[in-house]
């Protein structure tokens, strides 16, 4: 159905090849897992067979015809990427789950798209703004819009990461029952569920062996505040989803986790912690929260700004009172335990991979000097020593700071939270 044959791919900025010589075919209705270390080439692959980038040799084919940005059977490729702000346009969830449908000018759009959001239960949301949503239910709009358009191919890039595992298994259910009637499926990903779930899988670059952790077991958390959150009220804005009176102590020093399904309000939380919003569910009972504190968002791509990856690192620690050169070693250090190769610091920060750039957010705000930690979805589409990495850093920073981590990776969160919580 999809083929690349002996395709090389340089993305726009990279001074070198990040797909060299390689080779993919996906037949009807086959659900193929791509997976790697972050930065070696996966987002690249799944725009190369998308026709959404020029392949530099080789070549892509869909049913045995060319594949390029302007020919026909485009159209018939549904492509969802890393980055939900990115691709989020419309004013209403109902329209942009409809716009690609609309576009493409089938006569049911509107029907279609009724059905995606009632299918992947986006109904309460309908006339909500996409762009006020948690990023995992951004997700959620984009891959409705993607099945909304009747397409004949579909290519997810770590387009679930955000998901927590109901509704993950909602989603890999229904492009299952899909893929049952003749899609083809290029699902790029670093979750096991989701490789578990492919057909066959197809790993891109060599993988980074990942370093055991050092020391075992969470750390303890001493708390610095008490705090209350009242329960959720129905009624209009945005609120952290609680049923009874819930306490949470904000810590001082070790790690303190926030479970909880999509829009449950675990950011809404996290921001509140870090001075960012008030909401009125929140009073302090004893103590203070911490300040100042420093926030890693979900969004990456809305949070880096510098051109080099050596300046996006030191910016917030440099003028927090920390020496440029003491920064930059430390960042260095985690970089090289995430198996980033010689020289990561000096690359354009508009070259990385999203998994590289959420690395690099990371990175700079864990070296930079705070009171207070507060990382959400640290881990989202990132590999195995990508992972590690951070958990080491995180470790290390707990032991003097407080760290507040919100996330669906509970399995990393269990290495380290010395406390938890769980919302919704």
């Amino acid at each position: 159905m999809l083929a690349a044959d002996r395709i090389t791919v340089s993305p726009p900025g990279a001074t070198a090849p990040v797909i060299e010589d390689f080779s993919i075919a996906v037949g009807r209705g086959e659900r193929v897992a791509v997976t790697g270390p972050i930065g070696r080439g996966k987002t690249s692959l799944a725009l190369a067979v998308s026709g959404l980038i020029p392949v530099a040799a080789g070549s892509v084919s869909m049913d045995g015809r060319p594949l390029e940005l302007r020919s026909p059977e485009r159209r018939r490729i549904a492509v969802v990427l890393q980055e939900p702000t990115a691709q989020l346009t419309q004013p209403t969830v109902r329209e942009e789950v409809e716009f690609v449908a609309r576009n493409l000018g089938l006569e049911d759009a509107g029907r279609r798209a009724d059905e995606w959001i009632q299918r992947l239960g986006l109904s309460a949301e309908a006339a909500a703004l996409p762009l006020q949503l948690s990023a995992g239910r951004q997700q959620l709009v984009l891959l409705a819009s993607a099945l909304a358009a009747d397409p004949a191919f579909l290519v997810v890039d770590e387009g679930t990461a955000h998901l927590d595992s109901s509704t993950r298994s909602r989603v890999l259910g229904e492009v299952e029952s899909l893929a049952a009637r003749g899609l083809g499926v290029l699902w790029v990903t670093q979750i096991e569920t989701e490789v578990r779930w492919a057909n066959r899988v197809v790993e891109v670059g060599p993988r980074t062996p990942a370093v055991a952790a050092g020391e075992a077991g969470p750390l303890p958390v001493t708390a610095a505040a008490s705090v209350r959150i009242d329960p959720y009220k129905v009624g209009p804005g945005p609120q952290v989803t609680v049923r009874r009176e819930l306490e949470v102590f904000v810590p001082a020093s070790g790690v303190l986790g926030i479970t909880g399904p999509n829009g449950s309000g675990k950011t809404l939380l996290i921001e509140a912690f870090a001075g960012l919003r008030t909401i009125e569910q929140l009073r302090i009972m004893s103590g203070a929260i911490p300040a100042p504190a420093i926030l890693a968002s979900q969004y990456p791509e809305l949070g880096v700004f510098n051109e080099l990856v050596e300046d996006e690192v030191a910016w917030a620690a440099v003028r927090r009172g920390r020496r440029r050169a003491e920064v930059l070693d430390d960042a260095a250090k985690i970089f090289e335990r995430a198996g980033c190769a010689t020289g990561f610091t000096r690359r354009r920060t508009w070259s990385l991979s999203s998994g590289e750039r959420r690395l690099v957010h990371i990175v700079a705000t864990l070296v930079a000097p705070s009171s207070l930690v507060i990382l959400d979805e640290p881990t989202c589409g990132m590999d195995t020593a990508g992972a590690t990495a951070i958990a080491e850093a995180v470790r290390t920073r707990a032991q003097n700071a407080g760290v507040v981590v919100a996330t669906q990776d509970t399995d990393w969160l269990e290495r380290l939270a010395g406390a938890a919580i769980e919302l919704g």
